[in-house]
């Protein structure tokens, strides 16, 4: 992680460069360098991946397993009140609605065992890979926080979408799909 503070403050520029150089948390030349790297990147990295993102909102905002898709620029056509609000304070700050996105589909069980399922997307808690990701946050990132004190659904799947081909995405998530209704194909990956 690397981070930067602006401020128009010599005192504070100070205080910073000194708690900075005491505590060793300034970036190594190395790693400034994979930074600046990246950076040069960055745009066509991210336009791919919001791309991939609206792509694959279409298709599980069409699809019958999903009871529920949450992503930022998308409003279901039928939404009203605060969805609608939060999407127009949205898309006025944003272009975009971004890379993350997440779906429900009414059952535990089932998200699970597309959670399993999939091959492309990685199990893991992260953002902004090149890879697509999978997680279950009730069972992942925020499985240690008391299910009383959550306030998402169980059963929600979050994805993170990278720049592979977004038909490779949509094909996983639909063998996914498939393998894990009643009858579906067995899976190959242990749960998360």
């Amino acid at each position: 992680m690397a981070g930067f503070v602006c401020t128009s403050s010599p005192e504070l520029s100070s205080a910073i460069a000194f708690v900075q150089n005491a505590e060793g948390t300034a970036c190594s030349p190395f790693d400034c360098w994979l930074i600046l790297r990246g950076l040069k990147t960055l745009c066509i990295r991210q336009d791919r991946a919001e791309e991939n993102a609206r792509k694959v909102v279409a298709f599980l905002a069409n699809h019958p397993i999903v009871r529920e898709v949450y992503y930022a620029s998308y409003c279901p056509p039928d939404a009203s009140g605060k969805r609608l609000q939060d999407q127009r304070i949205h898309l006025s700050q944003a272009r975009t609605g971004g890379a993350v996105l997440s779906f429900t589909t009414g059952s535990v069980r089932l998200s699970r065992k597309i959670c399993d399922a999939v091959h492309l997307f990685k199990i893991t808690v992260s953002f902004g890979s090149c890879n697509s990701l999978i997680e279950m946050p009730c069972v992942l990132s925020h499985a240690s926080i008391p299910a009383e004190m959550r306030s998402l659904p169980e059963d929600l799947l979050r994805l993170s979408i990278g720049i592979e081909h977004y038909e490779d995405l949509i094909a996983d998530l639909e063998q996914a799909f498939r393998a894990a209704l009643p009858g579906g194909a067995p899976s190959q990956r242990k749960s998360p």
